[in-house]
């Protein structure tokens, strides 16, 4: 608070005076005392006395808005008041009151679902809720308690699975869980646990591959995989990156093949490939599209020949 005082001077007496009290200082963070409110400045000033048809937000008085509207901070009416809600003509209006036996969606009245059932946005009944089950007749109904060394699965209470194992949809224990494997006994047992240098193969750990290897059936590091190639030396090394131009061959990035042409064995561009041919000057293009009565001969679209007979190297139906 700053106090502003006036000296004043007569008969020789000096007469010191308060001439008013104002928050000259912002006010500490958080809310103004009761009517201020923080202006622009963030200083606590008195709040403006709104006339009864008006609102105060943010220091300003506005217009009250309709009933069916809330009022944003910018003063305008936009969202539906609470119990309203918008309607396809983009209008707030007040929801349907729904009988006992219904329950409100979107605005709309359905009949309520069967105990267990619940009701979808389209109004319809579907799936059965939680701590629910469908029985052979499609009907939803409470779950069983199961006991405490049993696990429910469907609607039904089975027996737990050994240790590591899994009850499939029939209630049976099959296969290992995660972090288990099949012992020669056929048991569940635990997965040991690997150096940083190995990998768990088969429920064993066993040496890393060299980068860029992978594993065949039988266990062994063998080729390379995706992303490397085999050096001279015969190491998995990582592919070279190419350009829009090229193309990897053989480790290699090499020129892209004309359109329509293929690579051979020594990696020379040759031949059309399939869906092109080859035209006057030599070059592939792509091949026409025949109709239903047509057949493909040669780069053209010619008459198909007549039942029984066979176009000849010569081009002609014999």
């Amino acid at each position: 608070m700053e106090k502003t005082t006036f000296l004043l001077i007569t008969g020789g007496v000096a007469l010191f005076g308060l001439v008013g009290i104002v928050d000259a200082k912002p006010a500490a963070e958080g809310k103004c005392p009761a009517g201020k409110v923080r202006s622009a400045k963030g200083v606590c000033v008195a709040a403006p006395k709104c006339a009864a048809d008006e609102e105060l937000v943010l220091g300003k008085c506005f217009k009250k808005c309709p009933p069916d509207r809330k009022m944003g901070n910018d003063g305008k009416c936009v969202e539906c008041a609470d119990g309203y809600q918008k309607s396809k003509s983009g209008q707030c209006v007040a929801p349907p009151k729904c009988a006992a036996d219904e329950e409100l969606v979107l605005g709309k009245c359905f009949k309520k679902c069967p105990a267990g059932q619940t009701l979808n946005n389209q109004g319809k009944c579907e799936g059965c809720a939680t701590g629910y089950h469908q029985d052979g007749a499609g009907k939803c109904v409470k779950d069983p308690v199961c006991a405490a060394d049993e696990e429910l699965v469907l609607g039904k209470c089975f027996k737990k699975c050994p240790a590591g194992q899994t009850l499939n949809n029939q209630g049976k224990c099959e296969g290992c869980a995660t972090g288990y494997h099949q012992d020669g006994a056929g048991k569940c047992v635990k997965d040991p646990v690997c150096t940083a240098d190995q990998e768990l193969y088969l429920g064993k750990c066993v040496p890393k591959c060299a980068t860029g290897q992978t594993r065949d059936s039988q266990g062994r590091c063998v080729g390379c995989a995706t992303g490397y190639h085999q050096d001279a030396t015969g190491k998995c090394v990582k592919d070279p990156v190419c350009t829009a131009d090229q193309e990897l061959y053989l480790g290699k990035c090499t020129p892209k093949c004309a359109a329509g042409q293929t690579r051979d064995s020594q990696g020379r561009c040759v031949g059309c490939a399939t869906g092109y041919h080859q035209d006057a000057t030599g070059k592939c293009v792509k091949d026409p599209v025949c109709t239903a009565d047509q057949e493909l001969y040669l780069g053209k679209c010619t008459p198909k020949c007549p039942a029984g007979q066979k176009r000849a190297s010569d081009g002609k139906c014999r």
